[in-house]
This record gives C-alpha cells, structure tokens and sequence, in this order.
C-alpha cells in the first residue's frame, strides 16, 4: 500500500511519532541487503561536505490477513509501516537527497540512482549518465547529482504533457453528451445505434481511436467522423 526509505538514525523518531501505525518489529532490522563489507567497497564515494555512507530502510505499509484463535476465524488487520530490509545508500549532504548505489559483487565503481524516484511506464531518458564513480571527487559526484536531478525533471515535463493530452481528449468526449463506457482508466467506448467507437490512451497520453459498425466490422479511425455518423 505504501513504500518510503528512511534512514535507520531516524527510526526511533518515525517511531514516536507513527507508533499506531508501525508494527510491533518495527524498530528491529531482520533483514540487510548486501551489507557486509559494504561500507569498505563503497568507502571511495565518501567526500567530505559533499557526501556520507547511510544506512537506509526500506518501510513498506501493508495489512495481513490471519486466523484468530480468540475469535476463530481469518480477520483482516489494518495496514501498517513494517521494516523490511536495510542497505547502505549514499546521502547528498547538502540536499539530503539519498541514492542507491549500483554495481555487481566485484565491482569498484558504481552507478546512482535516486531512491524516491517513480517509474513511468513510457519514458525513457535520454541523456547520457555520467561514467561509474569509484574513487569520488565533488566534481564526479555533482556531475551524476546534476544527471539525475535533469532526468527527473525531464520525468516531469513527460507526465505533465501525458496528462494535459488524456484531459484534453477527456474533454473532448464530455463534450459530445455520449455516455463513454469505460473499461479500466485508459481505454473504453462509446456506442451509438449500429456503431461503436473505441479508444485507448498510450503511455504519453496519445490516443487510439478506432470506430467500427458493430455487425459489418468496417473500421475507421477518428472521433469526429464518428460523431457525424447518424444513429
């Protein structure tokens, strides 16, 4: 239900003020990720003023669904923030911002990627990422802060203009007074005497439209024709 990564120096405080929502483990590790020895592997990308090694927590909120001896039947029990494992991650001192560092077992340099970064089903950044970091200067490290800084906000920019496109053809159809039938959030249909007219939104908020006579299966391709079509 939720995901958020939190530094373990700050879990006694998430603790004292979340106690109702955290679970009984709450304040116990059980699980590291590659831990060991990782604090000498990534020792390099240490830089004073500029960056730090952290130990970072993945909390993950979620319910159960177990049976009750007291009550004698499955119940269902209300979402919590459980700690589920740690790994070391690097802080950007100055912004606070954390990233995961990336590299196989023998690995000496390293890539980063930002922690609260969200997957957008569509994009594709195309800038280049800067070369793998091993032996940090503040100078290497800023390059790939900037980098990932101008992929999030290209990210933005994408979502911004999926979203203006889905609420603009939104519009569109509000507009012609037909009851849409939809299927999920990106596609559904609109029927009209022998015709039916289809659409489905892509990743960037572009748009498939076909219409179709419902028993003859001849197919065409645009709202406006449709909407001319007599009943």
């Amino acid at each position: 239900m939720g995901r958020i990564y939190l530094k373990a120096e700050d879990l006694q405080k998430f603790w004292d003020e979340h106690q109702s929502e955290c679970s009984e483990n709450f304040l116990k590790i059980s699980h590291y990720y590659g831990y060991e020895n990782g604090s000498k592997r990534y020792s390099g990308l240490e830089v004073s003023g500029v960056s730090r090694l952290v130990t970072v927590c993945m909390l993950e909120k979620y319910g159960s669904h177990n049976y009750s001896e007291e009550l004698g039947k499955m119940v269902d029990t209300p979402p919590v923030w459980n700690n589920e494992t740690a790994f070391w991650a690097l802080e950007n001192i100055k912004t606070g911002k954390l990233y995961r560092i990336s590299g196989g077992h023998r690995d000496t340099t390293f890539n980063l990627f930002l922690l609260d970064t969200k997957n957008i089903d569509g994009f594709n950044s195309e800038l280049e990422a800067p070369n793998k970091v091993g032996k940090a200067t503040e100078k290497r490290l800023q390059q790939w802060f900037d980098y990932l800084d101008a992929v999030e906000a290209n990210k933005a920019e994408f979502v911004r203009i999926r979203d203006e496109r889905i609420a603009a053809f939104k519009k569109r159809l509000e507009e012609t007074g037909l009851k849409v039938i939809w299927n999920g959030n990106n596609c559904g249909r609109i029927e009209k005497g022998m015709f039916t007219y289809k659409f489905e939104f892509y990743n960037d908020g572009t748009v498939h439209e076909i219409w179709e006579k419902n028993y003859e299966g001849a197919i065409h391709n645009d709202l406006e024709t449709f909407l001319s079509l007599p009943k």
